[in-house]
Parts: C-alpha cells; structure tokens; sequence
C-alpha cells in the first residue's frame, strides 16, 4: 500500500515540476495529485483489494449524459418508458435481419454558437474534419484513428444538403451568441452556471426527426472550454423532442486526437457508458445478468471507470482479472483518447436497433430529403496533400462540392450520385468512381484532375490545374547530433510555416528529426511568409533558434544567406519567434529543399551548425519548401471596408496571381457558394459572417489551384435587427408563452408589447406572458442598444389564445395497470403522442396537444395499446361542446377489439363549429367491460383527451390560369420548370422581401414534396393573386401568394387546391403579378363564391384590363402570357435611362465582364432558367429590347394597371 502511495505522489509530482505556466498551477496541482487523495479515499472506503484499475477511477465527468439521461428517467414518464421498451427489444434484435445490408447514413446538422472570440473559433473545413473522423472512427478505415480492435459500425453521417426550406446548404449554421450575457460569461448549464440545455436549443434548431443537431459551445459552467464535461447527448428515447441532439465544446469537437464526438454519437444510438452502474467510479457495477445489468452488452466486462490515461498495467479487478484493454480502448469508457479505436459487436447490436427503430426517420429510405440535392451543385474538390515527396506513393482527392453529400471517406457515395474522376501529369492517368477517390502517383510532374459529378439534375465537371505536384525527397544533408536527449524542457515544439503545422514535445529533445517529406509547402518566388517557431528554454538555460532554407539546394545551410530566422527564448519559459521570409528569385525552383530549424541549449555553434559536433542539448527538425514561379494565389479586399454599418453595401475585389486568362472564381459566405461573378457584392452582411474566395487558374503548367483567398471577417454595428421566437403560439386561455430574444446586432435594452397579454409591456430579454381570454394577439418587439433604436418587429395574429373546452365525464379504474394494457400511443393529423401504458386513468392534453382539422374530410387515427391482452378502443370528438360525447357523430373511431395497433379512417363532421378548441376523447380498457365514452369504472384502461380545432373554410374560390413569357415553350405548350429542377424555387414566398404590401396574405411557405412534382402540374414559380374591388379597381381587397404550374394552374399551397380567400360571395376584379412580369387584370369582375370560379388569362376571349396587357404567341400552341423583363418590379419596362431593367442585369453578372454569369433565383434572371445572363444565346437582357419595341431603346412599355 506504501509503495503504491509513494508512486502516486512522485508520479504527480514529476509532472508538476515540469510544468511552468503559473496561470494553470493550482488546476495542474489539483488534477496531479488526484490519483494520490483517491487513492486515500478509496483505502478509507474499504476497497484497497481491488486492483490498481480501480483505485485510480475517481475522476470529473467528461460526459454529462448520466446525470441528464438519469434526470429524465426521474422526470419524465415517456421517456422511461422508451428506454425501458428499447432495451428489451434490443435483447432479441437481430442485426442481420432486421438491419439488411449497406451503409446507412444519417444527416447531421452542426450548429456553431459563436463568442467572437477564440473559444468558439473553428473554420468549416474544420467541422467538416469533424465528419469525417467521426466516420474514421465508426467505419474503421484502415490507416486512421478509427483502426484498430471492433466492429465496423456500418453508419455514417453527413453534413445536410437540403435546409429545412428546401435550399441547398452547407450542413452548418452559425450563431451569433455576444448579446445573451450568460452564454457569454459561462457557456451552457452542466452543474454550476450558464444557458439552460433547453434555452440553447430554442435559439437554433433544425427539425429533429429529419436532422441529428449538432450544438458547439463555448464552455460549461464556465470552464473556458477546456477540463471537466465536454459534451452530452440522449438516447433515441428523446427523437424529434425538443431535447435531442448533442451539445459540445468546440475545442473538443476540432481535436483531431478526440473522441467526444464519437463518444457521445453512442449515447445518440442508446449506447450506455461500459462503466454503467459503477456508483460514480466507486464500485463495480452488477453484473449478475450481462443482457440487463450495467450496460446491457455482454461482450464489455464490467469495470470501473477508467482514468484519462492510456494505462493497460494491471487486470480488472470487477471480472475476476480479464484484461483492461477489453474496456480501456472502447469509446464508452473514460480512457485516454489515444488509445479509444472501438465500439464491440455487442454495442453494435444497440446502435443498430436505434437506427431501424426510433431513428429511423433519419434514413433517406424512410422519404428523408435532407442528403437529397435540391439544386445544381458548385463542384470543388482538394487533395490531400499538395506535394508528395517521392513516387509510388497515395494522395486522397475529397470532393467538397456544395449540395453534394458526403462522408469524406472512400466510397462511391450516396445513392441516385455517381462520380467520375481522372487525374494526371501528361505521362500517367488515373480515373476512378469513388466519391473521395485515392490514387497511386508512380511518376514524378505536376498533375491535374477532373471530375464530373451525375445528379438527377444533370452532369456537372470541374478541371483543376496542379492539385498535385510529385517530385525528389531534397538533397542529402548532414545529421546533428547531441549529447542530451532527454527531458530536459529545452525544446522546439512547433513550426508554422505557410502551410506547415507541425507540433512536437515541448518537455523531450530529439537529437535531429527529418520531416521534409511529411510536413512541406508550396511557396512561391517574391512572396512573403510568416514564419512562427514556439520554443521552450529549460532550466538548464535559454534555448536559441536559427532556421535556414537551403536555396541553392547544396545541402549545406549557408550563414547568413540561408538564415531566414534567429532568435532566443529566456531559460524557464516559453515563447514564439516571429519572422518574415521573402523567397527570393535566385532560389532553386521546382525542387523541394531542406529548410532546416536549429534548437539549442544556448548559443549555435558553426562546427554543431554543419554537425562537425554534438549539440549541447539539441532539437533539430528539417522540412520541406518547394519554389515555383507558377503558383497560383489569391487575395480579396472590401470595399469600404470590413467595419461597416449594417446595410451598408460592400464590394469584395479579387487580386489573382498566376490566374492565368480565365480565371474561375467560387464566392463563399460563411462557407456556402453564393456565386462566380468577378465580384461579390452584399448589402446585408452581418457581424462575424466570413468572406472567401476560391480562384481555379486555366493557366498552364499552375500549381496550387485552386487558390484560396484570405477571409475577411466582418465587424457589423448599428441598431438591433430585432426578431423573437414563441415558446408556443397556440395555448389554451390562463396559459403562458415564453419569448426568446433572437435580435441581432448585440441588443442591450427591450421593449415588447403584448395586446392581451400579462403583462401587456416588458423590458426583459426573454419575458414569459400569460393570457387570459381567448383571442388572436399580436406581439411587437423592439430591441435597442449602444448605436439606436432597432427595427420594430410586429407579428400579426402570431399568439392564438384558445378557450379551455368544456369538461367531460370523468372515469375511475378499479386495477392497477399492467404491462401489456394501456394506451401507448395516438396518432390524428399532427398528434403523435407516445405514453406510458400505466399512467393516470385520466390524461387531459386538450391544451398542450392539439391538431387543426378540416371540415368534411378523411383523416386516418391509430391508437396502439398493450400487445399481450385484447382491448376495445374508442375515440370521440366533442363537436357541440358539451362534455358528454354522446350527440350524433361524435364518436368517430370503434375499432374490433384486439391489440397493437388498432388503425382506421373517419370523415369530420361537414359543418362544425370553427376557431373552438374542442375535446378529443381517446378510451381504451380491457374487453370485460362495455366499450363507451364514459365507461366508469374501467377494469385497467385509461382516457387520454387531446385537443381539436377545425379551420373554417374559405369564403369565395378562384382557379387562374396564366402563362410567363420568360419560360414558356411555344413548341410544348408548357413552360418550363427549370428553377425547380435546380432547386431555386424557395420555400418560403418571395413577395414580401420585395416589397409587396399583402392584404390577408403573405409568408406563405410550400413543402418540399410538392416541389417535387413532375410533368405539367410541376411548379415553375410564386406567383401573387389579387382580388380587387368591382368599383374601384385600385382597392386591393385581398392577396395571397399563390403557385404557378407549367399548364399556367394558379394553384394552393398543396399543389393542386384553387385559391381560397375569406371574403363574401360578390365580383371582384382578379389580378395575377409576378416578381420580374408585368401584371394583368380582368377588364371586368368576375362573379366568385365558394364554388371556384375558372379565369383563365392565356386565352384571348377573357378581357384584359388596358391596351396590350399581355403578348400573344403564335406557332404550335398559340396563347396569351405576362410581359417578361419588370426586372426591378415597378410595373415598367425599360432599357435604358434612369430606373432601366438592363442595367440589374449587367450589374449582378459584375457590372464589367459581359460574358459572366450567375446562378440563382434572381430577378434579373428573365426566362427563369436559373442563370443570369447578359450576353450569348439564352440572355435575358433582350427580351427586355424586344418588348419594348426593339428598335427605339428610350421606348418603354407599362403595365396595364389602374
């Protein structure tokens, strides 16, 4: 026992002495001496007969699972139960058969809550790192971290496509965080202090049945990102609630060597910590019944806890003595990460049942379109390494297209995507299909590569010049050498040059180490580079630096010409030198040379300098610099500037080098393409959002293309952009909302307004209101800070404040409920409500779930109970609100008695009450009672009530029918759905960012299945209807955003519906507008009631108010369409002159270059076929001259509107 206390305290003490940073000595004596006060702790405890496994297992959490996954256990019936019904389900899972084969891949959404500060910095190539040593890890790919012992998980994850509106994306979101004052100041709430998990959630979260959330933080409890919980995440028990998702520390997720993510991606997929049941790391944990106890896994040996550290001495004291490795190398224990490489098949078997069960709506199989491209892709790609030292060796290409998905591992990728690729340098050629191909390089030259990517959009191909450059290992030089190798804290311990990164011990010296083929750079002649050497001067006295590049590739280090950087760093600290170096153009190109970094315990002799003697106490690292006059290189300026006022428009300029005659540039905004013009221009940008630019020279014989700029960070003031998000919008009356702050622009002060709400005015940030009375209020924020009053947010009709039904009978049970009897799910429109089977008699969700029903129409209902015992099943709606459920009609669902799943149909009553909540009644008991709505006593069952709001229907109807000149095709008679093809067409409508006043209408949003209809009922477009008044057509009584097939249908939000407007039956004048056509309206009103009345502009005999209102197509389908080319939507067409449509054109191509183009949805985009061009064939700059006339360019044409 001595013996093992001695150790314990010299062990920590060895580490103490060599660490002198006094900022962190009292954190280091703390975590040094823990192993010795727990090993006291644990002798006085009574266990010192365990092995030495377990007497160093008292330790901090570095996962918060346990404590939130138990807490919920406590709290939370439903999600007990879950997890109690998973595991013994997964007791017979069989992987095999019910899994199938392939790869499955989950999309993963990754949310960066950002400080500004260096805590939450991380770039996202580093996020994208993140994937794809997550998949290393789960894949088991061969030469990575993941290798090692385990299974092959079978599962990868991708960052998402398709955004929850439907638009491509980047799979990554950015928050700025600087106005929320906790986050600031503490992170996120583990045990101490910060933002709640659930407030954390609320401010970004995408869908969680389509989505895994991805949360990087900045600390917790203040822990400034470093020791203690480093991230935590649920179990499939919590999918699609609000609570699902992992959140974790930047730091943590951006550590190449880290396995926090695959770590807590584990829990994600029910995966219990190996060490499950150890009491807090003071015990073994039971393990009586391997299926059941500790973590449900038979082939993980029950253990304690083990310490950060990758200590495999000793056996585990919990199984009678097996080995720890069995444990110490799973990502579910506590073990250092360096030696974590593994989950067992045991652990497999549960992941594998989380995903074909509770996460299945993760899976594209089960219609899931977040992987699925919604639009032509941006391709780009980048190679593993841009120089290899030497042939016969593999560079990996990895595909980093925008709306491509991908694992950044090998494969062919996802299904409906194939690839195509072929690299070479004139001498050999590769090809391949794999998404992230490797290729064997057995020549030397520079090569260049191509890829074409295939969707279901198209076939997309991308060259790139001098991905890859092959050349010699550098000229032999001499070998130092040293007296003292040794810990010693006389160290280089990191290089930073261009692009080499390379970090080393900073307490052990090695004599001489040769990196000059694993950390090199391109570099190119007259240009500057930063060079940055970290030392360390021991106590044995201060550590000298000279670093020299072999220029003339002689293999000799020639003083001073060859000297690029010298320095000192005091003995008993640590520091970095700081140099420029200038490549100067009489230096070997097209060669790798020796760059060599010289360390020394004191001065540097010439004889060590040439290795004529031995270092002293020396640390010498050579790398590798290749000099070329064709390296391609990019830099970007702002203009005015990056420290702008909001809305203020910045111009972003590139300065290529070696871009050869066409250069191609790719425009990032915060990661994601927005465009390939030659320059970017935005007046929206905000603070913290990043600029880039990436340039693909067609310069022959260029290497180090494509280029990629410098980022330009924006620092943004001025007032707040004030926004707020609901807790919920729809409450029953004595019921509270809580509102959350979203401005941006770092608010300081609030001003909310609440008409019925308690209170009615606030002043705090995040203000929780009650209501009282039923109605429909709005609620208007305005936040201010340093710079002004901010914009005044007003949401309309935004809180629905519905009366509390009227109460129905009340049931009592005679018999505690058993497993196999209860209610344990129902499902209407909406509702799906998961419950425990042993539950209260009566469960009232009347307020809390409620579904928006339609008159007249068939609705399916499902209600599971127990599978081990028959059960009648009723369902009622309370339709007159009078709490009994007897009246005619009401009860809506009688299902055969059985068990399971019992499903059906019903059809709602055709004239309900509309805008009431009503009862929703489910019962549900044994079959030794009689089925009914009011059965009291029941024998085990249970009533659950939800509640149910019917919509009222629309006043007066109208099916339109019109055509757009841009896109429509004289030859078929359609128009074409280009935009939609490409994805452009957004969710949400484009009117009320242009400007347009709606009238009842307006945010209308359309799901993306109907954007995937084909054929003439497919979508080209938004449209707006209008409905005006019959005396004075210049009243706009109503409007609405409405949908516009390739037939000309003006249809619903749902694809197919005529166009609802809750006014009386009477004439109205119908006006159909478009954002780049002019608009039409019908010469006179048209009778309309609830029956929908046809108006169809494409034919002649419907009259047109005005002279010439629409332009009339002859050929094989002759028709009437809307005038295209009202580019800046003022219901004028011009070419020239103040105000023209023209000159938006010229200007979003870049204003100089006419041949450019951009993609998007625009409105300078004329024949909506998605690209905006200003000259060639397709341009969408003359059909703007032809409709003017085409020969007079001052003439204009206006539209013909009172």
């Amino acid at each position: 026992m001595n013996s093992l206390l001695i150790r314990a305290f010299f062990e920590g003490c060895g580490s103490l002495f060599q660490f002198t940073n006094s900022n962190n000595l009292m954190e280091r004596i703390s975590t040094l001496f823990k192993p010795f006060l727990n090993l006291l702790l644990l002798t006085f405890l009574g266990v010192s007969s365990l092995t030495a496994q377990s007497l160093t297992a008292l330790q901090d959490e570095s996962c918060g699972f346990d404590q939130r996954h138990k807490e919920l256990l406590r709290t939370d019936p439903r999600y007990r139960q879950q997890v109690q019904e998973f595991d013994a389900l997964v007791r017979n899972f069989d992987v095999s058969g019910k899994r199938g084969g392939g790869t499955l891949t989950v999309p993963v959404v990754v949310h960066v809550m950002e400080t500004g500060t260096a805590i939450t910095a991380i770039t996202d190539e580093q996020v994208r790192d993140g994937i794809r040593w997550l998949n290393e890890r789960y894949r088991k790919v061969p030469g990575t971290l993941g290798d090692g012992n385990g299974v092959d998980i079978n599962m990868e994850f991708a960052l998402a496509v398709r955004d929850p509106s439907g638009n491509c994306t980047n799979g990554i979101t950015r928050r700025d965080m600087t106005g929320n004052a906790t986050y600031m100041a503490n992170g996120v709430f583990s045990d101490v202090s910060g933002i709640s998990d659930a407030s954390l959630k609320l401010l970004d979260v995408w869908p969680q049945t389509q989505y895994y959330n991805i949360w990087l933080i900045s600390e917790f409890d203040n822990n400034n990102g470093g020791g203690g919980v480093q991230g935590y995440a649920f179990f499939s028990s919590s999918h699609g609630q609000p609570n699902d998702g992992t959140v974790m520390l930047v730091n943590a997720y951006k550590n190449p060597q880290g396995i926090t993510l695959a770590h807590e991606l584990g829990h994600a997929f029910n995966v219990y910590h190996t060490f499950e049941g150890d009491a807090g790391g003071t015990g073994c944990p039971t393990n009586g019944n391997c299926i059941s106890d500790g973590d449900q896994v038979c082939d993980t040996p029950p253990h304690i806890r083990s310490n950060s550290d990758c200590n495999f001495s000793g056996t585990n004291g919990c199984d009678g003595g097996s080995a720890i490795s069995l444990f110490k190398n799973n990502y579910m224990d506590y073990s250092g990460d360096q030696c974590q490489n593994m989950f067992t098949a045991g652990q497999n078997t549960r992941i594998q049942a989380a995903i074909s069960g509770p996460r299945a709506s993760f899976l594209a199989v089960n219609g899931n379109m977040a992987l699925v491209p919604p639009g032509a892709p941006m391709l780009d790609f980048v190679a593993s390494t841009a120089l290899m030292c030497g042939t016969g060796q593999s560079v990996q290409l990895f595909d980093k297209s925008s709306c491509i998905p991908n694992t950044f591992i090998a494969g062919t990728g996802l299904s409906g995507i194939t690839f195509s690729w072929s690299i070479t340098n004139g001498t050999e050629t590769h090809v391949s299909t794999q998404q992230n191909p490797v290729f064997t390089l057995n020549s030397a030259g520079v090569y260049n590569a191509t890829v074409s990517i295939t969707t279901g959009l198209g076939t997309y191909t991308r060259t790139e010049q001098g991905v890859v450059v092959v050349t010699a290992a550098p000229v032999a030089a001499c070998t130092p050498t040293s007296t003292n190798e040794c810990n010693c804290a006389n160290t280089v311990n990191n290089v930073v040059f261009n692009t080499i990164s390379n970090a080393t011990s900073s307490s052990v010296n090695v004599a001489y180490t040769d990196f000059s083929c694993s950390q090199n750079t391109i570099v190119a002649v007259g240009s500057t580079y930063s060079l940055a050497v970290s030392l360390r001067g021991g106590g044995s006295g201060a550590e000298s630096l000279n670093a020299y590049i072999d220029y003339n590739n002689n293999g000799v280090f020639e003083d001073p010409s060859e000297r690029v950087a010298s320095g000192s760093q005091p003995a008993s600290s640590s520091g970095t030198i700081m140099a420029n170096v200038t490549i100067p153009g009489t230096a070997v190109t097209n060669t790798l040379l020796r760059m060599r970094i010289y360390g020394e315990a004191g001065t540097l002799s010439a004889s060590e300098r040439a290795c004529g003697s031995a270092f002293f106490i020396g640390d010498v690292e050579d790398y590798g610099v290749y000099i070329s006059n064709t390296v391609a290189a990019l830099s970007i300026a702002a203009a005015p500037g990056n420290t702008i006022t909001y809305g203020t428009s910045v111009t972003f300029t590139p300065t290529p080098v070696n871009g050869g005659g066409a250069p191609v540039y790719s425009w990032l905004r915060n990661g994601v393409d927005v465009g390939t013009s030659a320059t970017y221009v935005s007046n929206n940008l905000l603070p913290g959002e990043t600029i880039q630019c990436s340039m693909a020279s067609n310069l022959a014989g260029v290497i180090s293309s494509p280029a990629l700029s410098n980022t330009v960070t924006m620092v943004v003031t001025g007032p707040p952009l004030s926004e707020f998000n609901g807790s919920t919008t729809q409450l029953c009356a004595g019921s509270s909302v809580t509102f959350t702050d979203a401005s941006l622009l770092s608010p300081t002060s609030w001003s909310w307004s609440f008409p019925g709400g308690t209170p009615s005015n606030s002043t705090a940030q995040n203000p929780v209101v009650s209501y009282a009375s039923p109605g429909t209020y709005n609620v208007t924020l305005i936040a201010s800070n340093g710079n002004g009053t901010g914009t005044t947010n007003t949401k309309t009709a935004y809180v629905h404040v519905l009366a509390v039904p009227t109460s129905g009978c009340s049931v009592t049970r005679t018999n505690t409920p058993t497993a196999g009897i209860g209610i344990t799910n129902v499902q209407l429109n909406t509702i799906n409500k998961t419950t425990v089977y042993n539950g209260a008699v009566m469960n009232d969700y009347t307020c809390s779930d409620v579904t928006t029903l339609s008159a007249n129409t068939v609705y399916a209902i499902s209600v599971t109970v127990g599978g081990s015992n028959d059960q009648w099943v009723r369902a009622y709606i309370d339709y007159n609100n009078d709490g009994d459920f007897v009246d005619a009609g009401e009860q809506i669902f009688a299902p055969a008695a059985g068990r399971g799943v019992r499903s059906g149909t019903f059809t709602t009553n055709a004239s309900p009450t509309y805008g009431s909540l009503m009862r929703l009644r489910v019962i549900s008991d044994f079959v030794n009672t009689t089925a009914g709505p009011c059965t009291s006593p029941v024998h085990y069952g249970q009533v659950e009530e939800y509640g149910v709001v019917f919509s009222a229907p629309a006043g007066i109807q109208v099916s339109a029918r019109a055509f757009l000149e841009g896109p429509y095709k004289v030859s078929t008679g359609l128009m074409s759905d280009t935009l939609r093809q490409l994805a452009l067409v957004p969710a949400l409508e484009p009117y009320t960012n242009l400007g347009y006043s709606f009238s009842g209408g307006g945010g209308e949003t359309v799901a993306p299945a109907v954007l995937a209809v084909t054929g003439g009922n497919a979508i080209v477009d938004w449209v707006v209807l209008e409905l005006r008044d019959n005396a004075t057509p210049t009243t706009v009584l109503a409007s609405r955003s409405a949908l516009l097939q390739r037939d000309g249908d003006v249809v619903g939000l749902d694809g197919t519906s005529a166009l609802s407007f809750g006014l009386p039956a009477a004439s109205y004048h119908v006006a159909v507008l478009h954002r780049n056509h002019l608009p039409i309206m019908t010469l006179t009103p048209v009778a309309l009631s609830a029956s929908p009345a046809t108006v169809d502009f494409t034919v002649i005999s419907t009259g047109t108010y005005g002279t010439g209102a629409r332009k009339s197509f002859a050929g094989a389908f002759s028709t009437e369409a809307l005038w295209a080319g009202d580019v800046n939507f003022d219901r004028t067409l011009k070419y020239t002159n103040q105000f023209n449509d023209r000159d938006l054109i010229l200007v979003e191509i870049g204003g100089t270059v006419a041949t450019n183009t951009v993609a998007g949805y625009l409105p300078t985009d004329v024949n909506l076929d998605g690209v905006v061009k200003y000259t060639n064939i397709y341009n969408d700059r003359d059909i703007i001259l032809v409709n003017i006339g085409g020969t007079v360019a001052t003439n204009t044409r206006v539209a013909q509107m009172p």
